[in-house]
């Protein structure tokens, strides 16, 4: 499997780099291309529901620092006219489906997505499993921050596998390392909190499970950058509303 990823990841790299200059000049003006400051929480929240549009207005989004556009999910860009509602920093994810993500896309439709949205991007977000380094250098030239991501759903690995991943993210070029892991128990979470302390480069972590809401809020207090709610519906156990969560994090101090 891991020769398969490799060809393809080479194959589909020769396509996506004759591009990626031509892609970089071609951002509307529309799109906020300012940045998080990633020196402390922001809350994100994540458009996933492909039947539903965000037409609330401002008020619908106050408190958020960001918006997630999950594009395997939506199967599309966003619209000019939700591009004018959001006015913040956008993260582009089409998540693999062995991390969570839509199992009718492979790989090729996914990178796919990824490319036309990086005019659009503030961040992109690359599974470290799965990583594509044609899209990645695309996102550097292009002025796009690159979220290293790996998920697991079933449990929380050791710290000292966190810490070998988030190296390995450091030196793939990722600005953020980003962990979403199933938590069991305090030491679970206690585990994550280590890693926003010990990791080389700026971590969002989160945990998911029955104790997800509760880490996530300790986490974001404690240094995680970039912290996910839902914005239509919720997507995942442990997810806060990404309003709610925002307003949470104010009470603790964070504005």
């Amino acid at each position: 499997m891991y020769f398969f990823y490799n060809y393809l990841n080479k194959r589909l790299g020769s396509i996506f780099a004759a591009t990626a200059d031509k892609i970089a000049l071609s951002m509307p003006e529309a799109v906020s291309k300012t940045r998080c400051p990633l020196d402390r929480p922001n809350v994100v929240g994540i458009f996933h529901v492909p039947e539903e549009s965000i037409d609330q207005g401002n008020n619908y989004l106050q408190g958020l620092d960001a918006v997630e556009f999950r594009l395997d999910l939506l199967e599309r860009l966003p619209h000019r006219s939700e591009l004018e509602i959001y006015r913040r920093p956008l993260i582009m994810t089409a998540r693999h489906s062995e991390e969570g993500g839509n199992p009718h896309l492979n790989q090729e439709q996914r990178l796919q997505l990824l490319t036309e949205a990086m005019p659009l991007a503030s961040f992109v977000d690359l599974e470290l499993r799965f990583w594509n380094e044609a899209v990645s250098e695309m996102a550097r030239k292009s002025d796009v921050r690159v979220i290293a991501s790996f998920h697991d759903f079933s449990a929380t690995p050791h710290l000292s596998e966190l810490l070998e991943k988030s190296h390995q993210a450091k030196q793939l070029g990722a600005d953020v390392f980003k962990v979403a892991t199933h938590l069991t128990g305090p030491n679970d979470l206690a585990c994550l909190l280590q890693l926003l302390a010990a990791a080389p480069i700026p971590v969002a972590a989160m945990g998911m499970g029955p104790l997800g809401m509760a880490s996530r809020l300790a986490l974001a207090h404690c240094g995680s950058v970039l912290n996910y709610g839902w914005l239509g519906r919720p997507f995942i156990a442990g997810q806060w509303s990404a309003k709610k969560f925002a307003e949470r994090l104010k009470e603790l101090g964070h504005s």
